[in-house]
């Protein structure tokens, strides 16, 4: 392990107590968890006893990859110096690594369910609900039902009052999706029904100084007291020394007097008090008035900055908490209680109908698949009496998490209950900074607990198996080397990270051994290019210059100017790190990183208008294709042509091929009427000796279509969906005209998935098109997709886009940060009636008789924790864009102009402290923001005139490029023609040409040595080349057998009953090996031991009892009798039989066709034994063969298979080989081979 750094040999080989991995952007994380597994496996670990659990299948089945790997890369490399029993068990491991326990947490528990299933009495027929529309099209149906018994009850009024507080006045659907959300978070908890019936426990009308309200307003309110008065001593601080502003000092020390009451209430008062202090807080007006003396000036301007941020602060955080007083507070508080009561209910009755209804279906979601492995683990297993969490625990002997802090609850109970108690067996790994997955109810929060319990590495002594009374609960371990990216990029995210990161804002202390260190010490120190800033700033271009372009055209023509000058610059290198060398730069490197989709199209338009190629790794447009619009409209009018922008969609499409003039003369046949209405009357009224030319062809056109729709809604009455979309593909032959659109291939490809599609929504027990239609429509209304994750050929030279989410994991040459100056704010964020974070439900309550919304404390308090959450969610985001970079990096945004934008980050950073104020990062509007402020104080900033003492030594190099009028994308180079150049072959040539390699495309490149012997002037190799359709093999161009295995398969023993089942000559051999190598050499070989041997494998099913009577046993004991056989008797302890093997060989020295090819072929096989003597080694095989009166012709045969064994046997040990000895048991010949002419690779001859 040379080449790890000593925290991550800390990380691979510290065992026996619980680990967490605290591991930075690029610090070979999966490399360490690999190298871990490795290093156990050579110290004897078994891997089935591993558990290792990945966030995503394609991790789990690259750490399969990448452990199998490793340990064949050890074998062979160590292969000599290690002895036989490490040898047998690395070669064992190899083969179990496929079936270990490697995978997801929602595949372990599918296991745990799929074997214990009877342990809860659950149903074991069960399907996964993978779908999530599919999931939400069960929920609705079942909702339905649910609200029609609700309204029906006894219970009516109160269900009555919950729908009118949580929907609208058109609809209660905001109350559903309210139940959904409860629904779902209950699901990651590790007591659903417990976690829902709690949740009016927060309304009880309390409010004395020890109730459960005040204890969680003052953890609230308490930092944000601080905050304020921290604000308002720096404002006095700044004016003390000023007398002539003695004024100002006054008004700053009144409001600090009555900050000081209300902080002094807050940790003993009840809510009264407390809410008296706050309103007792006055801002009087800021003292006006000239400042002759500029200083002055300048500290009065400081010191209102710092009371109005205080205000702001006070205002708009701790306000809102005390909002309500007493008299209208206990009044909200009974309702709301009722209310939020009343919603546990409903939740409740959801819960279970939701489950019944997923019974009679029989299907499960992952939540409860993970559900029932928690209640599972708990339960005892009726065959061992042990509980099966403890037999789980006895089956492992450590427990290995990737991406733990991205674990949920429920998650980490499961976990749990498969792990030791005590010192504990995990190690876990992960990175709190990049957990960006809270949108999927990942906690973080379960990583931060044990990173802040969990003792420094570098506290303990040192040695891997720590004293657990030194080491406490747990060992913490830091990886902050970035084995990735150059210096700049780590400066860069150090510089920004050390401002807005903290545990107020971010929940981890960046500056306490979080930072990045650099760890690419290969690239050259002087390779650092700046990290560039993007600011495209249209109000300061001439008026009118930007009149007619959006703002976000703005910034992605601004990105395609700098590539196009990065392209075409002497500064277009990157350093090679394979090579040692530079290179020049591809747009293959570059890679466009997004917040959202939502400018995919835009960004993908105006690159192809630029002529720079671009692909878009995880696009979800799939519903936005022309093909697929069409055929969704078509649907939506089979199943009801009333259906106005559909119809005319259709009708305007390739299927129908109207024009615009033709739908008016459609029209004109009844203005008043709904056009489909209007289609008829057109029909009826049609005259052809009247009408004109457009007006027949419209009447053709419509009258093909109306025919044509007739039958596909006469279709879609009686048989199945997918029938009518396949006749929609056949009689309009839409399907084959999109073959002949630009991107045919791909477009076919997507009216095949929505076949595909509606055969899944059928085979998941839905029917109707109607009911499809919804389907589809609520996919698209989730933003969810029926495309696959793009595959890129790695030779596509493009630049790639993706979102910040997708490229989780993966590193890039060049990075465009987009729309760093997006919102962090969404439409949304207000959260509506209610509002789920942080395991709590804050809710408004709607006062019945004044129609007026009263936001409790409760759901003020949510608000917060939410904001804070996604705040800090937020940051991580950011931090993952940027340590994707591994070279270059460019960040881009927005603002009205430079001024406006500067002044924003001025704002942001209005501290001498190193970090930036906690409030301002909590409420910063976007991720620029947040980059702005932690640059404008830096030394090396553009005009600086707010340097701060704490960057003063700060090295980071960085630019900020003002953009007010990016170049126009149209009309560039790439617009140009491409012209065909002329044809310059010879076409004769071209189909003479002969592919030197056709020998190859006729085998496989993995041959057995079973198979290979028969290339050795077998004496029936003739006739496998007279007949090759009856050997079963392929025949390559020189005549050698291809071996490309092409046999039909044996017929089933349930199709021979009756037939003649006597052993075949083939069984009877194989059985005479397994009892030869299943004889103890240390005692003497007599007839009545070898049939205790053949009755006790046959006791053990090894071989059956009608081929065991056919086993010769004379010819094995006659055997023991040779000298062979009594050197084998002499000396058992050097004596290997069933020696495994594989090995590579040059394909010419196999296949003569192959002469030319370079590749190899991987030859496996099986020696049945060899034996060390004092001179060398002697090899020998067994052949149960009639011998008749050919035993020259049977040596022949098998001479070349044991060449082949010798020539492996020398690869696998030190030993020269002495002997081949061929074993004729029939005759009791022991028939000895010449060594010197063991495999000739240029010849076959024997």
């Amino acid at each position: 392990m040379a080449n790890f750094t000593a925290s991550q040999k800390a990380a691979i080989t510290h065992h026996g107590h619980n680990v967490l991995v605290s591991a930075s952007a690029g610090s070979g994380k999966t490399t360490v968890l690999v190298e871990r597994v490795l290093q156990s496996v050579l110290h004897g670990q078994d891997v089935t006893r591993l558990l290792v659990v990945t966030f995503t299948n394609a991790a789990a089945a690259e750490m399969k990859d990448r452990i199998t790997v490793a340990l064949k890369q050890e074998l062979t490399n160590h292969r000599q110096e290690m002895d036989e029993e490490t040898r047998h068990h690395l070669a064992q491991q190899i083969g179990l690594v496929a079936s270990a326990p490697i995978s997801t947490i929602d595949a372990f528990a599918l296991q745990i369910v799929q074997q214990y299933y009877y342990t809860i009495n659950l149903d074991p027929g069960f399907r996964i609900l993978a779908d999530p529309t599919e999931a939400i099209m069960i929920q609705e149906g079942v909702w339905s039902d649910l609200r029609e018994v609700f309204f029906s009850s006894d219970e009516a009024d109160r269900f009555r009052a919950l729908s009118t507080n949580f929907g609208t006045d058109r609809s209660d659907d905001p109350l559903a999706d309210l139940i959904m959300r409860v629904y779902e978070y209950a699901q990651t908890t590790t007591d659903p029904d417990g976690w829902i019936a709690g949740l009016a426990d927060n309304y009880r009308n309390d409010l004395t100084a020890t109730g459960p309200l005040m204890q969680q307003l003052r953890s609230t309110a308490g930092p944000i007291v601080e905050q304020v008065q921290r604000l308002l001593n720096q404002a006095a601080e700044l004016l003390e020394p000023e007398p002539a502003l003695a004024k100002v000092a006054d008004n700053v020390a009144q409001t600090r007097s009555l900050t000081e009451i209300v902080a002094q209430a807050l940790p003993a008062e009840n809510y009264t008090a407390v809410q008296t202090a706050i309103n007792d807080v006055d801002w009087p007006r800021w003292p006006g008035g000239k400042v002759a003396d500029e200083a002055a000036k300048e500290t009065k301007n400081a010191a209102k900055e710092l009371r109005d941020q205080a205000k702001d602060v006070f205002t708009k955080s701790l306000g809102p908490l005390f909002a309500l007083s007493a008299s209208e507070l206990e009044p909200a508080l009974t309702a709301a209680h009722d209310l939020v009561d009343e919603l546990s209910h409903v939740c409740l009755e959801f819960k279970g109908a939701y489950w019944a209804e997923k019974q009679r279906r029989h299907v499960l979601d992952f939540g409860d698949i993970e559900q029932s492995a928690r209640v599972i683990l708990g339960q005892a297993d009726p065959d061992s009496g042990a509980t099966v969490g403890q037999i789980y625990r006895d089956a492992f002997d450590e427990v290995l998490v990737d991406e733990y802090q991205d674990t949920n609850p429920l998650q980490e109970a499961i976990l749990n209950a498969v792990s030791q108690d005590g010192v504990g067996n995990r190690f876990m790994v992960g990175d709190v900074k990049q957990s960006i997955y809270g949108f999927r109810l990942a906690e973080p929060q379960l990583f931060l607990d044990k990173y802040a319990r969990y003792t420094p590495s570098e506290n303990l002594s040192g040695d891997p198996e720590v004293d657990p009374a030194q080491m406490g609960v747990g060992e913490r371990i830091n990886l902050a080397e970035n084995f990735r990216s150059s210096r700049n990029i780590i400066d860069f995210t150090n510089l920004i990270f050390r401002q807005v990161m903290d545990r107020q804002v971010g929940d981890i202390d960046y500056q306490g051994g979080e930072e990045l260190l650099l760890g690419a010490t290969d690239i050259p120190a002087d390779f650092a290019p700046d990290t560039e800033l993007l600011m495209y700033v249209p109000g300061d271009a001439e008026e009118g210059a930007n009149a007619d372009l959006d703002k976000d055209v703005g910034q992605v023509r601004a990105v395609i100017d700098r590539i196009r000058a990065l392209m075409t610059h002497p500064e277009k290198r990157l350093y090679d790190r394979k090579k040692g060398d530079y290179r020049d730069l591809e747009y293959r490197d570059i890679t466009l990183l997004v917040p959202t989709r939502s400018q995919n199209l835009q960004i993908q338009e105006e690159f192809t208008a630029a002529g720079i190629p671009i692909v878009i790794n995880d696009a979800q447009n799939y519903f936005k294709t022309t093909e697929l619009q069409v055929m969704l409209s078509l649907l939506k009018v089979v199943d009801n042509p009333l259906q106005e922008i559909p119809l005319v969609a259709v009708l305007r499409s390739p299927i129908v091929g109207m024009t615009a003039d033709e739908l008016a003369v459609v029209r004109l046949a009844d203005r008043n009427a709904p056009y489909y209405a209007a289609t008829d009357a057109f029909v009826r009224q049609y005259d052809a000796a009247t009408a004109d030319g457009t007006t027949t062809s419209a009447y053709r056109k419509l009258s093909r279509f109306n025919d044509q729709l007739r039958g596909f809604r006469e279709l879609a009455r009686g048989n199945r969906l997918v029938d009518l979309i396949w006749s929609i593909y056949n009689t309009t032959g839409y399907l084959d005209f999109v073959g002949g659109m630009p991107g045919g291939p791909q477009r076919q490809a997507n009216l095949r998935a929505l076949y595909d599609r509606a055969h899944a929504y059928e085979e998941g027990g839905f029917k109707g098109l109607f009911a499809f239609v919804h389907f589809i429509e609520l996919m698209q209304q989730r933003d969810k997709d029926l495309d696959t994750p793009v595959t890129i050929d790695p030779d596509t030279n493009a630049v790639h886009l993706m979102t910040i989410h997708g490229s989780k994991g993966l590193q890039f040459p060049v990075v465009f940060l987009m729309n760093a100056s997006r919102s962090l704010r969404s439409s949304g964020s207000h959260g509506g009636q209610a509002i789920l974070s942080g395991g709590q439900i804050g809710v408004q309550w709607l006062q019945p008789d004044t129609r007026v919304q009263v936001a409790l404390p409760q759901y003020e308090l949510v608000r917060q924790e939410r904001d804070a959450r996604e705040q800090a969610e937020a940051l991580r985001v950011l931090y993952v864009a940027l340590t994707r970079a591994e070279q270059r990096l460019f960040v881009v945004g927005y603002g009205e102009t430079q001024a406006k934008l500067e002044q924003s980050w001025r704002d942001m950073a209005n501290t001498d402290a190193l970090v930036l104020p906690a409030y301002n990062r909590l409420t910063a509007s976007s991720l620029l923001t947040l980059i702005g402020g932690s640059i404008i104080r830096h030394p090396q900033y553009p005009g600086q005139d707010m340097a701060t003492a704490a960057l003063t030594s700060d090295a980071t190099s960085f630019q900020v490029s003002w953009i007010n009028h990016p170049a126009t994308v149209t009309g560039q180079t790439a617009a140009a023609p491409i012209v065909q150049p002329p044809l310059t072959v010879d076409v004769d040539q071209w189909f003479e040409y002969q592919y030197p390699y056709t020998a190859a495309t006729q085998t496989t490149g993995f041959q057995a040595v079973s198979e290979i012997k028969r290339l050795f002037d077998d004496p029936s190799l003739a006739e496998l080349h007279a007949d090759p359709q009856s050997s079963g093999h392929q025949v390559v161009a020189d005549g050698q057998d291809a071996h490309r295995f092409t046999q039909t398969f044996a017929t089933p023993k349930f199709m021979t009953a009756g037939e003649d089942e006597r052993p075949t000559a083939a069984a009877v051999g194989t059985a005479t090996h397994q009892v030869l190598q299943s004889l103890d050499l240390h005692q003497a070989i007599t007839p009545d031991y070898v049939a205790t041997v053949i009755e006790d494998l046959v006791s053990r099913n090894l071989i059956t009892a009608p081929v065991a009577r056919n086993v010769n046993v004379e010819h094995v004991v006659a055997f023991f009798t040779t000298p062979l056989g009594q050197t084998l008797l002499a000396t058992p302890a050097t004596v290997h039989r069933e020696v495994p093997f594989a090995m590579l060989m040059p394909a010419g020295d196999v296949f003569p066709a192959m002469r030319n090819d370079e590749q190899n072929l991987l030859v496996h096989g099986i020696m049945d034994g060899f034996v060390t003597t004092a001179d060398g080694v002697i090899l020998y095989d067994y052949k149960t063969d009639h011998i008749g009166h050919h035993q020259d012709a049977v040596v022949q045969r098998y001479s070349g298979q044991l060449r082949l064994y010798a020539q492996a046997l020398r690869q696998i040990q030190p030993e020269p080989v002495v002997g081949l000895r061929l074993v004729l048991l029939e005759t009791n010949t022991v028939v000895a081979l010449p060594v010197e002419g063991a495999y000739d690779g240029n010849s076959n001859k024997s």
